[in-house]
């Protein structure tokens, strides 16, 4: 992508940036999270920063949260999240860093919007599978099961749908994003150790919804 296609990174993007870095890192030094614990979360949030600026760099970033999160969440006996970040979201990423390259010389920089068909199949699809999932994780012994099905099958939308620059990855994170916060505040009152990661879902949800309105501002054509 051209340099005057790109969306800008302004200054007060920047002290944003290193403001919720910079939460996380206290967050995490503070409660004497593990360093795992504190690399994943301070990647997490350069990533999901990034990616709302259309920035390729970002699935470096994302590559290295998704790895180490993905070991948190085993740990923790979150199942449905191991295998979304470490069998699914590490090869997406690698996927999306090439795929954004080639789509940058596309029309609109390669952003599209689902049809009003699929988005009604999707809504039923996921509903079900949800449920089943829920499940197959409570089977598995899983700790927090309907949160994690929540979170667990959306990511693997959300990822497709933001790899593909379509405009839905947005509303997509928001929900994923808004029901982690729910899931790590449980775990934080059973571990404050995890306060880190709670800091950086609280980041994404914020940052999901500036994504939403940058996009949408940039690629009004797209949405018409």
């Amino acid at each position: 992508m051209s340099e005057e296609n790109k969306i800008k990174i302004t200054h007060g993007w920047i002290i944003y940036f290193i403001i919720s870095n910079l939460i996380v890192l206290i967050g995490g030094i503070y409660q004497k999270s593990g360093l795992m614990s504190i690399i994943s979360s301070a990647a997490g949030v350069g990533y999901v920063l990034l990616v709302a600026k259309e920035r390729r760099i970002a699935f470096i970033f994302g590559a290295i949260n998704v790895l180490l999160y993905g070991l948190i969440l085993l740990k923790e006996s979150v199942y449905g999240g191991v295998i979304y970040n470490i069998v699914y979201s590490l090869p997406m990423m690698i996927y999306g860093y090439f795929a954004w390259g080639k789509k940058a010389k596309e029309k609109n920089s390669g952003v599209k919007n689902l049809s009003k068909k699929t988005r009604i199949i999707l809504v039923i699809v996921f509903a079900i599978a949800i449920v089943v999932y829920s499940q197959i994780l409570k089977y598995m012994g899983g700790n927090q099961t309907i949160l994690d099905s929540i979170t667990t099958l959306l990511g693997f939308l959300g990822i497709y749908l933001m790899t593909n620059k379509y405009m839905e990855q947005w509303q997509t994170w928001i929900i994923v994003n808004f029901t982690n916060v729910l899931m790590w505040v449980i775990l934080v009152q059973q571990d404050i150790a995890n306060l880190p990661v709670l800091l950086m879902w609280l980041i994404y949800l914020i940052n999901s919804i500036y994504g939403y309105i940058v996009w949408k501002n940039k690629y009004k054509q797209v949405l018409n």
